[in-house]
């Protein structure tokens, strides 16, 4: 995950990218269970809770703000579709013991790199482009 430009610093990005560790670790334990023909109930739900959780999180605060900046709207608003997307393949794979590992696999494919796109395209740019009064607003929208 990203470490070079310093956007970690302000909590609100520090906050999604935890949750963004927390997912690709979920996820990668439904990758093994499903790769291994083991019961991948508890760690489909582990990351369908995570991913509700972060989704949220980023639609209600970061998102919200950045649809204010006429350069990042657009990005924003593909980041939201691959939202959806995510969602939909998750309901695909479903609340079974066998998870199909072909599905499995390009969730996590898919997931990690809208993750990437998030943390080295969409933060840096939150971090240069939003003033204190923005974060502000994004900490009292999700507290």
């Amino acid at each position: 995950m990203c470490s070079y430009c310093g956007c970690r610093a302000l909590p609100e990005i520090a906050a999604l990218n935890e949750q963004h560790d927390q997912i690709v670790n979920a996820s990668g334990d439904l990758r093994r269970a499903t790769d291994a023909g083991t019961d991948g109930v508890a760690p489909l739900a582990d990351l369908v809770r995570l991913l509700a959780q972060h989704l949220d999180r980023e639609e209600r605060g970061l998102f919200t703000e950045l649809r204010h900046h006429d350069d990042i709207r657009a990005h924003v608003d593909e980041l939201c579709d691959e939202h959806d997307e995510l969602q939909m393949m998750l309901t695909d794979i479903g609340d079974r013991q066998d998870a199909d590992p072909v599905a499995v696999g390009r969730l996590v494919t898919f997931l990690r790199r809208h993750i990437d796109r998030e943390e080295n395209g969409l933060f840096p740019a939150a971090a240069i482009s939003m003033d204190g009064a923005e974060w502000d607003a994004i900490a009292a929208r999700i507290d």
